[in-house]
C-alpha cells in the first residue's frame, strides 16, 4: 500500500499546482511531425520509414525517437478507421 500513497501525495501535489500531464501526442507535436513529413514530399522512398527522421524529430520534441514513431503510426491509424 506503500505504493499507493506515493502516487496519491504526487496526484495531489500536480493538482494544487494546477499541473496537467497529458499522454501521447499533442496536436501541435503532429504538426511539427507532418510538416517534418512534408518537406521530404514525395521521394523514393517514404520519410515515415526513415529512421534518420524519427531520430531528429525525437530530439526535437524531447521523446524517444521509436515511442514517437509509434504514436503517430496508432494516431494515423485511427485516424484512418474514423
Amino acid at each position: 500500500m506503500e505504493d499507493n500513497k506515493a502516487v496519491n501525495k504526487l496526484i495531489d501535489a500536480l493538482e494544487s499546482n494546477d499541473a496537467k500531464i497529458t499522454f501521447g501526442l499533442q496536436t501541435w507535436q503532429i504538426e511539427v511531425i507532418e510538416k517534418e513529413l512534408e518537406r521530404f514530399g514525395n521521394r523514393e522512398i517514404n520519410a515515415k520509414y526513415v529512421k534518420y527522421i524519427w531520430e531528429k524529430l525525437g530530439k526535437e520534441l524531447a521523446w524517444c525517437p521509436f515511442t514517437l514513431a509509434l504514436y503517430y503510426f496508432e494516431y494515423i491509424d485511427n485516424k484512418n478507421k474514423i
